[in-house]
């Protein structure tokens, strides 16, 4: 009964950190795929990245995939463990500035959303601050 219980309870958070998981890969796949057009790097025709955004697309998913806070984290940016190595950290704030603003005309929906959890995100934070 009860195991059973927690068991699919836990299959129902695996799933959605999955899902979380795939969603946020794509938007950084959108993302660096709009810098390395806009910065117009060469492109080795495949991936449609130069060499060097798709080291760092391979390096943002290997991250995002051994994340230990996936289920209940919200940007990286405001995490207080920062996993990525200071100059793929750089990289990725780069790719995040151009990208930003421009992936609203390549993914409205998608970018609404984002700064919708942003806000989210915001918003709690002020308030857990504000009640200690």
């Amino acid at each position: 009964g009860l195991a059973l219980a927690l068991g699919r309870a836990d299959r129902g958070k695996a799933k959605i950190a999955e899902k979380r998981l795939t969603e946020e890969q794509q938007v950084v796949d959108l993302m660096i795929r709009l810098y390395c057009k806009g910065a117009r790097h060469g492109c080795d025709g495949g991936s449609g990245l130069c060499p060097s955004c798709q080291r760092l697309r391979d390096y943002t998913a290997e991250r995002n995939a051994r994340c230990p806070f996936l289920e209940t984290r919200s940007f990286c940016q405001f995490c207080k463990v920062h996993c990525y190595r200071p100059e793929m950290r750089q990289s990725i704030i780069a790719v995040m500035r151009y990208s930003g603003p421009r992936i609203l005309f390549y993914r409205p929906i998608l970018a609404i959303k984002h700064l919708l959890q942003l806000r989210r995100h915001l918003r709690e934070s002020r308030s857990t601050a504000g009640g200690t």
